[in-house]
């Protein structure tokens, strides 16, 4: 049985991501698995994480300003990077809770 199967199955749509984080060989190490989490705490960690939005946005702005990565913006460019994957990694888990409640 193919993981999209059994993730339709047992209407557990995380079983993709967990498969491509975890187990093939193009994911594995570029995508984060996903936990289950209840709605409110998805939403909470949603409002946290978008706070901080329009900083990241001006942080990318001011490196991007010259056309491209100094060294002296390396640091800053991978703070702003890894701030994103936080809020991607936010998005993609609610997403993952539409889908599973089919809304």
């Amino acid at each position: 049985m193919n993981v999209r199967r059994m993730s339709q199955l047992y209407n557990a749509p995380e079983l993709l991501n967990n498969y491509c984080a975890m187990q093939c060989p193009i994911g594995c190490g570029r995508f984060s698995t996903m936990q289950n989490e209840p709605f409110e705490r998805t939403a909470i960690k949603l409002f946290n994480e978008a706070q901080g939005v329009g900083d990241i946005a001006k942080a990318l702005l001011l490196i991007a300003s010259d056309g491209r990565v100094r060294p002296d913006e390396v640091s800053a460019f991978q703070d702003v990077v890894k701030r994103l994957g936080s809020l991607q990694d936010v998005i993609h888990a609610l997403q993952l809770y539409a889908e599973k409640n089919n809304l």
